[in-house]
């Protein structure tokens, strides 16, 4: 497993997700197995409190929490933004469960954003990221037993 950096996850993030308009500015973080990418995170749209995230794990794929790591920890901790955006269509059930079960909460709804459902707005903090407690606690626990 590795991770990789660039327009290549943007673009298959785009052909997974549908197009999805993205700026010269939008950044890709992929997880590759077997060398093929088999999740990716567009983020885009920063704003240096915030930043939109499109999320996509090919149907099948196996998360493991490493993935899950490091795609929160490069928005809150490298680029230092509070809060990770997201948004997804009502009637995609599987990409607003994944979303909430990863811990983001929903903050609002357009109505009729889509032909078949609704646009939800989910939003998480820094401060709500169980990801980023975890990896913490992680280092914490390594580095007391390379002390000790």
């Amino acid at each position: 497993m590795s991770f990789v950096l660039g327009q290549q996850v943007v673009d298959w993030v785009s052909n997974k997700y549908g197009p999805i308009v993205v700026s010269p500015d939008s950044i890709g973080l992929g997880w590759v197995q077997d060398d093929k990418l088999v999740a990716g995170v567009v983020y885009e749209e920063f704003t240096e409190a915030s930043i939109h995230a499109t999320i996509v794990i090919k149907h099948g794929t196996v998360m493991t929490k490493r993935f899950f790591h490091k795609i929160f920890d490069y928005p809150f901790n490298q680029l230092g933004v509070d809060k990770i955006i997201v948004q997804a269509n009502t009637a995609n059930d599987e990409s607003v469960h994944l979303a909430k079960r990863l811990g983001f909460t929903e903050e609002g709804m357009i109505k009729g954003a889509y032909l078949d459902g609704d646009r939800i707005i989910l939003t998480m903090t820094k401060d709500e990221c169980r990801w980023l407690k975890e990896l913490q606690n992680e280092k914490e626990i390594s580095e007391a037993s390379t002390a000790a």
